[in-house]
């Protein structure tokens, strides 16, 4: 669904940039050197200021973000929750599911002892 020019933000980044095939910032900053630029400028709301700041279309946040939380814990102000709430809609939500990582019961039975946050897709309101 991502177009030429659109840009991804997340932190649970593994493959996912690869497949996007659109820019990528890494919110843990080892593959995107600006998010230190804003982790030095803001030491504890960094992430909403680069979220203010770049506009990306795309965010994948895991399931803090429905509490307006970032993964490192930071609670947004109210302020910074209806901004971000004005800004992203949630678009789709991944869900742990083991038969549907592998399609052998044996091992469906034995990924049920394990678990996973929520995914969350958000988008930028403003982006066709």
């Amino acid at each position: 669904m991502a177009k030429e020019g659109d840009t991804l933000y997340l932190e649970p980044a593994g493959y996912i940039p690869f497949f996007a095939n659109i820019r990528t910032i890494d919110e843990v900053g080892l593959a995107s050197p600006i998010i230190l630029r804003y982790k030095h400028d803001y030491p504890e709301r960094w992430w909403i200021e680069a979220v203010k700041q770049e506009k990306p279309t795309f965010l994948v946040q895991r399931d803090h973000i429905i509490y307006h939380k970032t993964y490192e814990g930071y609670q947004m102000t109210s302020e910074e929750a209806v901004w971000f709430d004005a800004e992203y809609e949630i678009i789709r939500i991944f869900k742990y599911n083991p038969e549907k990582v592998i399609a052998y019961p044996f091992f469906q039975k034995i990924l049920r002892f394990g678990s996973s946050p929520d995914y969350y897709v958000l988008k930028l309101r403003n982006s066709s």
